[in-house]
């Protein structure tokens, strides 16, 4: 086959060849975008067979703990590692891993991630970034990682990090044509840096196969040009349990992430036992993604794709209203996120900001609040979070802290780079952070899930 050839499949059932085919033990794979049918047959077909991968994303949650589960990965380079929805936490299927040795564990920001595969896909050796000089994270990193004397700012530090290049990338997009170019819905997360540098490579699932002329017609949403896949398949809801939003795409089918089944897993991921057997069923079992789909069933479906409508939270509000108290004492988290909605206020105007970037967890809430509270008194509030939101004005249906809801009301869809690198640290922000951490000094360092042993350890971010 020529190298600009690009297998092409009109039928979810050749998944299998294709990541049969192309990815191979040991080799390091980029989890670019939403990706849950290549997800999932990775796992089929390398469960329990030691594969030695090294994995590359942002965020390993929910079905992607399946890797470590079934001893596919054996290096993480992540981020973030643990549960998600509809709470964060730490998940019991990566603290075994990790306090085992089986699994190493290396962990960077939800900025500096993007920025090593940045400098690969550029075909630089090292790029520069002002995150965590200062922090744990800096000595943990010390092979990739260090830091020098800015040879044109006197007397400060800058950081230097080595690229990032996946030996290859599992991409979904919204939809591609028969040559592979790949249009990526917005938000954007950690982009896709990661396929652009590649070695081997990028396998696409896509909701839908067009024809060229479509694509040329959203050629501001196309993100992976065809000269970079390796194979293209039509995998329709091929994201889930993650959703798939329309922004740009109005006429073109989306869904919401499936909630209840992010719960299930959770849940099955507390006990080893009943984790493999969820494995089992929802994964193993199936022989390709059609009968994935046919599990979840119709009706499931088609719930997602409306409650992705602009408008369905209103009917959602509606419906619970009458299962509220408005009359009930309120509990001490809440009491706990308005109290800080209200320091976070006074902290706004003192200091003339101009953006809120709300963490997850209660940090988030108390940011939601505060922002409609200064609103209320006409202050201009740009509220933001990593993932790609600026701008949003969060609906009251849905705490969580990425809802799709929230994407509707954005002034901007980006992403994690360009929000946290250049809107939260750029050299014009005006951001106010709000943040959540296990433990914090009087200084101000954060204690977060940075472990040693079976002990805690003190993850500094100054």
């Amino acid at each position: 086959m020529e190298p600009h050839e690009v297998e092409t499949f009109l039928d979810s059932k050749f998944e299998l060849p294709v990541v049969r085919k192309h990815v191979k033990k040991g080799m390091s794979i980029g989890f670019a975008g939403r990706g849950g049918a290549l997800l999932n047959q990775l796992i089929r077909e390398f469960w329990n067979k030691n594969s030695e991968f090294t994995i590359i994303s942002n965020g390993v949650t929910a079905t992607v703990l399946s890797l470590l589960h079934g001893r596919l990965a054996k290096k993480i380079i992540a981020s973030f590692i643990g549960d998600v929805y509809p709470t964060p936490g730490p998940n019991p299927v990566a603290q075994k891993a990790f306090l085992s040795g089986e699994v190493e564990f290396e962990n960077w920001t939800m900025l500096t991630i993007p920025q090593r595969l940045l400098a690969g896909a550029m075909g630089w050796r090292v790029i520069p970034t002002r995150s965590i000089v200062g922090s744990s994270m800096e000595e943990e990193n010390r092979g990739s990682f260090m830091a020098i004397d800015d040879p044109f700012a006197p007397g400060e530090k800058v950081g230097l990090m080595s690229a990032l290049r996946p030996d290859i990338a599992l991409v979904h997009g919204a939809a591609a044509d028969r040559s592979g170019n790949t249009i990526i819905t917005y938000p954007l997360g950690a982009d896709v840096f990661g396929a652009w540098g590649a070695k081997h490579g990028v396998i696409v699932s896509a909701e839908k196969i067009v024809p060229t002329e479509y694509i040329r017609r959203h050629s501001h949403l196309v993100r992976i040009p065809s000269y970079m896949v390796k194979a293209v398949c039509e995998v329709p809801y091929g994201a889930h349990p993650a959703g798939m939003p329309n922004c740009g795409l109005p006429e073109f089918e989306h869904y919401f992430e499936d909630y209840d089944f992010l719960t299930e897993n959770r849940e099955a991921s507390r006990d080893g036992r009943k984790f493999s057997e969820w494995v089992k069923y929802w994964i193993l079992d199936c022989r390709d993604y059609d009968e994935y789909l046919a599990k979840l069933g119709r009706d499931r479906l088609l719930h997602l794709r409306g409650k992705a409508h602009s408008d369905s939270w209103k009917d959602e509000t509606v419906a619970e209203l009458p299962n509220l108290d408005f009359n009930k004492e309120p509990s001490a988290l809440e009491k706990a996120v308005v109290t800080a909605a209200q320091v976070i206020k006074d902290k706004f105007v003192a200091g003339g900001y101009k953006t809120i970037l709300a963490g997850v967890g209660l940090p988030h809430l108390a940011g939601w609040l505060a922002t409609y509270g200064l609103k209320e008194k006409g202050y201009d509030v740009d509220l933001m979070a990593e993932i790609g939101m600026f701008g949003h004005v969060p609906r009251a249906s849905d705490p969580f802290i990425f809802s799709y809801h929230n994407m509707h009301t954005c002034k901007i869809l980006n992403n994690n780079e360009t929000m946290l690198g250049v809107f939260v640290g750029g050299s014009t922000n005006q951001c106010l952070g709000i943040l959540g951490s296990g433990q914090i000094d009087k200084y101000g360092n954060g204690n977060s899930f940075s472990l040693s042993g079976r002990l805690w350890r003190s993850q500094r971010h100054s």
